[in-house]
């Protein structure tokens, strides 16, 4: 388990020189019963606090027990390599004073976790803000997550309208679902906001300084209109690739059926003669083959000239 700011002093230190009185951040690794119980040690804290940061669900999520504030994020990181989205899980819990942290964001270390942290803008100097900042740090990678989509979005949107035939339906399908996937992890996080807000005001925290702010919220209501923004690309693509892709068979349907008919004329008349009648026009002429011969070629260069004409060609 690494303390405050991480296992180095020089983070340690960074927050408590904006607050002497002393605001202690602790970080672990994860929230599994060896880093909970040593966390409880480290901190006193109380066993049914310690049971709520263990109990915490797999979502975004607020639980209030005995003066605590605890915070279930999902982080979510997409990897433009491999076209996957990574979800991860971290809890944050405040009494006001102490500042604890299990977990983290996909790729990223604990020391560019804290350094993400403590290099925001609005320094930390006291729990409210520490815990502000891990808010905005988790934003920040949702922001960066969306970013990557948007881009992949539009890659996948330049194939589908590219002159080259074939179907992508499964490339956009797979791409919506990590769309979905990061939805599913941001979407919650204004109401989150607004009820961390709520939660301040009961202990007599003051909302302005809370996690809950204005600013954080409208960050968070602007990536969730940017991912779902991009998800009702995706659907506008799909939409658009199945569309062309229909066009495209209904093209190919009419070619078929054009050169079917252009060859289906000349079948006609040779299955006519070769019929074994006596009499039939021709037979009894030297010229009566190479007539019926122009005679197919013609009705093939007439019908062939009609479907060209008509665009089925």
């Amino acid at each position: 388990m690494s303390s405050a700011h991480g296992p180095d002093g020089a983070s340690r230190e960074a927050l408590e020189r904006h607050d002497p009185g002393g605001c202690r951040w602790w970080h672990g690794p994860d929230p599994s019963a060896d880093t909970l119980a040593a966390l409880g040690r480290q901190v006193d804290l109380p066993s049914a606090v310690l049971e709520a940061m263990r109990a915490t669900p797999a979502r975004p999520h607020l639980t209030q027990c005995e003066g605590w504030r605890i915070w279930a994020l999902t982080p979510a990181t997409f990897r433009p390599a491999t076209a996957q989205s990574v979800v991860g899980h971290l809890v944050v819990a405040t009494d006001g004073a102490v500042v604890l942290t299990l977990g983290g964001i996909p790729d990223l270390t604990v020391e560019e976790f804290v350094a993400r942290v403590s290099d925001r803008r609005d320094q930390p100097d006291d729990a409210e803000a520490v815990v502000r900042c891990i808010f905005g740090a988790v934003l920040d990678a949702a922001a960066e997550s969306v970013s990557e989509l948007d881009d992949a979005v539009e890659d996948i949107e330049e194939v589908v309208f590219a002159p080259q035939r074939g179907s992508h339906a499964e490339r956009i399908y797979r791409l919506k679902r990590e769309v979905q996937t990061v939805r599913r992890c941001v979407g919650p996080l204004p109401d989150l906001v607004s009820t961390s807000a709520a939660a301040a005001t009961n202990l007599g925290a003051d909302a302005g300084t809370d996690v809950g702010s204005p600013v954080l919220h409208a960050r968070a209501r602007r990536v969730v209109e940017q991912v779902t923004h991009a998800d009702d690309l995706l659907d506008s693509v799909l939409a658009a690739h199945h569309t062309r892709v229909t066009i495209q068979q209904n093209d190919d349907m009419r070619r078929i059926s054009a050169w079917v008919a252009i060859v289906a004329a000349p079948t006609a008349i040779a299955s006519v003669y070769g019929m074994n009648f006596r009499h039939m026009p021709g037979l009894s002429s030297p010229l009566g083959y190479p007539a019926v011969l122009l005679v197919m070629l013609g009705v093939c260069a007439t019908f062939y000239g009609l479907f060209r004409r008509s665009g089925w060609l």
